[in-house]
């Protein structure tokens, strides 16, 4: 090969070289590696189980229903075409049953959905532009119990179980990426006290206990740095 051939070579390898990388990129797909923070939108599905511990016939389940919106933080690491990552959201909402529109004996207890939150780890597997993925944690969810009754009280309990969910992520470019994803929480169970007037045979209040589990069906575009 003559002289002017190699120089000619390799100055078309060096022009193609960009082009080449381009195109395997496309083909493999985005980096998903870095921290990343998001929003989040959707709708909860959840059933409250009411028990008072000394008059087992007043206990029911509730299912609560509402719009939850809130943020997300995280942080992948990639390594060929899976993902691991961490992240945490939280969200507030419209959850809630007021007293009176369950059946089976709720017409004096109240329940509304105050936030929520998950801890989770994420594994995923990456294909062109998109992550699919599955995430599992800690769920944790703060929710109001009110007797309506006339003189009796309110009591916000703090719930802490486990979450596990999943989804896929889309890229739209290399910074931009939206989601759709579904989580089943099982918060777990908490015991309170509700007060209750002196006129009641009740007094001072009674002792009850709240367990919640939900589904939930969210969208989210989250920022990647």
């Amino acid at each position: 090969m003559s002289k002017k051939m190699k120089i000619a070579s390799l100055t078309l390898g060096m022009l193609l070289m960009p082009l080449m990388a381009e195109a395997q990129n496309e083909q493999m797909g985005l980096d998903w590696s870095g921290p990343y923070l998001g929003a989040h939108a959707g709708w909860l599905l959840g059933n409250a189980d009411y028990d008072e511990r000394n008059y087992n016939i007043s206990d029911f389940d509730a299912d609560i229903d509402g719009f939850q919106g809130g943020l997300i933080a995280g942080f992948n690491h990639q390594v060929e075409q899976y993902v691991v990552g961490f992240e945490i959201d939280g969200g507030v909402g419209t959850a809630d049953l007021d007293a009176g529109e369950s059946t089976y004996y709720n017409n004096y207890i109240s329940f509304d959905l105050k936030w929520n939150a998950h801890i989770r780890a994420k594994l995923g597997y990456q294909m062109q532009n998109a992550l699919f993925f599955a995430a599992g944690g800690l769920a944790i969810a703060q929710i109001t119990t009110d007797d309506v009754d006339w003189g009796y009280g309110e009591e916000d309990s703090t719930l802490v179980g486990w979450t596990v969910g999943c989804g896929t992520e889309l890229a739209v470019n290399d910074s931009l990426t939206f989601r759709f994803e579904y989580l089943y929480d099982d918060y777990g169970s908490d015991s309170y006290m509700i007060d209750a007037p002196a006129s009641s045979a009740y007094y001072p209040g009674y002792t009850a206990e709240t367990s919640l589990t939900a589904h939930t069906f969210r969208m989210a575009a989250v920022f990647r740095f």
